[in-house]
């Protein structure tokens, strides 16, 4: 680390520090390109969406005044009823701060404790890597399978296949399969007591949903 950013980097550990360990996270620094980032982790996957950048000037200490505060947006969607999630990225913002060093470090600290630690390790139990994944579900599924009166959703991860599904019952007691590929690419697929029925291209929610009251539709005349 440069002699010029030391300073800074110490009164930020020290002021924030209380915070940012509280969310079980540890603070890095980077420098690249002219650039001191000051990022708040657990690991790559798993941060804070709030980091420090500064313009590091060789020629004189760099200041609390010269900090950028930069944030990745994200919203958060609870996916099926058996507790994944998953984090839709939305975009980066980030804003300058004025003040003095007891005023910057209290309203980073503040911020810092607004925001919800990221998580998009997809190793790990419960998080869903595909956001068209997780958009069939605010879009199609969750809605189709309210109407008709499925009890339950389980979503389900096969990493070898390297599949994301939706596994539910209908009323008639048919097991559905709605199976999203990782490779957003490929179409996902409906799988009837299994049997694959139909494939629709993973980003046409409107036409999932039609198919999948078509599906339970043609099940109920079946058996009138």
């Amino acid at each position: 680390m440069r002699e010029n950013v030391k300073g800074v980097v110490a009164k930020i550990e020290q002021a924030l520090g209380p915070a940012y360990r509280s969310l079980g996270l540890t603070m890095v620094t980077e420098e690249d390109a002219g650039e001191l980032a000051v990022r708040f982790q657990a690991g790559p996957r798993v941060f804070s969406p709030m980091s420090l950048w500064f313009g590091v000037d060789v020629d004189r200490d760099v200041t609390l005044q010269d900090a950028t505060v930069a944030v990745n947006c994200y919203d958060l969607i609870e996916v099926g009823d058996n507790g994944w999630i998953h984090w839709w990225y939305l975009q980066d913002t980030s804003h300058r701060v004025e003040g003095t060093d007891e005023e910057i470090l209290a309203g980073m600290k503040e911020e810092m404790m607004t925001y919800t630690v990221i998580d998009v390790d997809y190793s790990r139990p419960k998080i869903i890597q595909s956001t068209a994944f997780a958009l069939a579900w605010e879009e199609a599924v969750r809605g189709t399978t309210q109407v008709n009166d499925v009890e339950e959703v389980i979503v389900e991860r096969d990493s070898v296949r390297e599949t994301e599904s939706f596994v539910f019952e209908d009323v008639l007691g048919r097991e559905f399969r709605i199976s999203y590929p990782f490779d957003e690419d490929l179409p996902a697929f409906i799988v009837i007591d299994g049997r694959k029925v139909q494939e629709i291209d993973q980003h046409e929610n409107e036409e999932m949903e039609r198919a999948l009251d078509e599906l339970s539709e043609l099940g109920s005349n079946c058996h009138q």
